[in-house]
């Protein structure tokens, strides 16, 4: 039984959302040259518009030899296509940042692969985007990365040449290691792996380590010091203070976010809503009074999701749903409970893992639809809504098991 999803279930609720304007759908990827021409940079993520973008900046600068490239993901066939100008141009590539889903298809294009010390390149399988209520033969793109459609199901098969079929072939021409292919394939959509630095070079995913990015940088580029000053506020503040390496992970995931073509408001919502699964072990230590209203708040967010048609659970959300008359998702009560448990100074012990089992396991056979809760982690908008469903359950139990129902849900999550 897959219960991880529920301690997902705040970044699920407020990732939705993008202040100061952003559309967490569709902006337009950032594409320039160095000004002597010889480097190209992209961030952003990839569709079919910005292949076209892509292309025309390669045909106006025929002396290009590098393209430095920092992306989430997107659409297969544009990688594809970007992938093709790559292997045409024998362009080297590099990242020194992030490059993840669809984008390692454009990074395994080249001949020549370099990361930067910093890069994450992350690996999962493909799935399909599009409306969830248009039948499977009319959906949209198959895509490698969230965010750029409404729901996620699984690629037809590994045999299309646009899911994992494709992804397949262009690891394979580019000799990375079988074992290494399989893994990545296997990597369930709604997750990511990041394979270290080393383990990429065994693989032959990349064929060099660089010890420093590339010394050109893009006129978008934001160092970690900029991200550093930009995070204010009580919460940041605390967990600098309490949570120095916390602090530092979510600096570093800003950072890289940011350089990747992330806003800045999305990419620091995105890494502080992540904090419900950060702190998910001090919650299930926390004493029951705070953890109680911990519930009560999640519970509410959950009942405003459902009233709200669970929009928050379809990756092309494009209201700020955060930002709201009211602000019905509490965001500011929720950053209060935080900083206040990152304050405890005396924790209780948690519940241990065989009994939270049990105790979860015997309270979904008499609430839960467990044909719909065990599905194999490829649909996340279904995860998403049966994880709300589930704390609303958890919070409308009887007074004397609800805190320790959620205690013990906390207590699982990894």
């Amino acid at each position: 039984m897959r219960w991880w999803w529920i301690g997902a279930l705040a970044p699920l609720l407020m990732a939705a959302g993008a202040p100061d304007g952003d559309d967490p759908v569709k902006r337009a990827a950032l594409i320039e040259a160095s000004d002597d021409g010889l480097v190209l940079f992209y961030a952003g993520q990839i569709d079919f518009d910005d292949f076209v973008a892509f292309a025309r900046l390669v045909e106006a600068h025929p002396g290009a030899k590098r393209l430095v490239i920092a992306s989430e993901g997107g659409e297969i066939r544009a990688a594809r296509l970007i992938g093709s100008i790559v292997a045409r141009k024998k362009l080297i590539v590099q990242v020194d940042h992030l490059c993840s889903s669809a984008c390692t298809l454009i990074l395994l294009s080249s001949p020549e692969r370099w990361i930067g010390p910093a890069a994450k390149i992350g690996f999962h399988k493909s799935y399909v985007v599009g409306d969830p209520d248009v039948p499977d033969e009319e959906e949209g793109e198959v895509a490698g990365g969230a965010g750029t459609g409404r729901s996620a199901r699984p690629s037809a098969s590994d045999a299309d040449p646009f899911g994992d079929g494709g992804a397949r072939k262009v690891m394979t021409v580019a000799r990375v290691d079988p074992a290494f292919i399989d893994r990545a394939l296997s990597t369930p959509s709604a997750d990511m792996w990041y394979p270290d630095r080393g383990e990429l070079l065994r693989a032959g995913v990349v064929t060099g380590l660089a010890d420093a990015p590339h010394p050109d940088a893009p006129s978008w580029a934001v160092d970690r010091e900029a991200v550093a000053a930009s995070l204010t506020g009580p919460l940041w503040a605390t967990l600098r203070s309490a949570r120095p390496a916390l602090w530092a992970k979510k600096v570093d995931a800003i950072w890289l976010a940011r350089n990747a073509g992330i806003a800045a408001g999305q990419a620091a919502l995105a890494a502080r809503s992540e904090l419900s699964i950060d702190l998910a072990g001090d919650m299930a230590a926390a004493p029951d009074e705070l953890l109680d209203r911990i519930l009560t708040l999640n519970g509410a967010q959950a009942a405003q999701a459902r009233i709200d048609g669970y929009r928050v659970c379809r990756l092309s959300v494009k209201e700020d749903l955060t930002q709201l008359p009211g602000d019905p998702y509490r965001m500011a009560e929720e950053e209060r409970l935080y900083v206040e448990l990152l304050q405890l100074d005396r924790f209780r012990k948690p519940i241990k893992p065989g009994k939270a089992i049990r105790m979860i396991g015997d309270f979904a056979d008499e609430r839960f639809d467990l044909d719909e809760a065990e599905d194999d982690g490829t649909d996340m908008d279904q995860d998403c809504r049966s994880g709300m469903k589930a704390i609303e359950e958890i919070d409308a139990a009887p007074e004397k098991k609800r805190v320790t129902l959620y205690r013990a849900l906390l207590s699982l999550v990894e």
